[in-house]
């Protein structure tokens, strides 16, 4: 499985609404995949914020950066 697969899929992923198999297939791929750990676990930490409604505690410079740096990971990894 492709990490930009996985990225395409992560939301659904990260709430558990894919099929049982797909949700296999992704935690075998991240278990070895360093980069896609990394992504996935920085990705539930802002969802976790976001559902906690912490948003405001972002500093906007901090906030930019994340969402520059997400942006460049996604667009460029295959």
């Amino acid at each position: 499985m492709l990490c930009k697969t996985i990225f395409n899929k992560l939301s659904e992923y990260i709430d558990r609404e894919l099929d049982s198999s797909i949700c296999d297939k992704i935690d075998k791929h991240i278990a070895e995949c360093k980069p896609c750990q990394a992504f996935i676990n920085t990705f539930r930490k802002t969802v976790n914020l976001l559902r906690a409604r912490q948003t405001d505690q972002i500093p906007p410079d901090t906030h930019a950066r994340l969402h520059q740096q997400l942006n460049k990971y996604l667009y460029k990894k295959g």
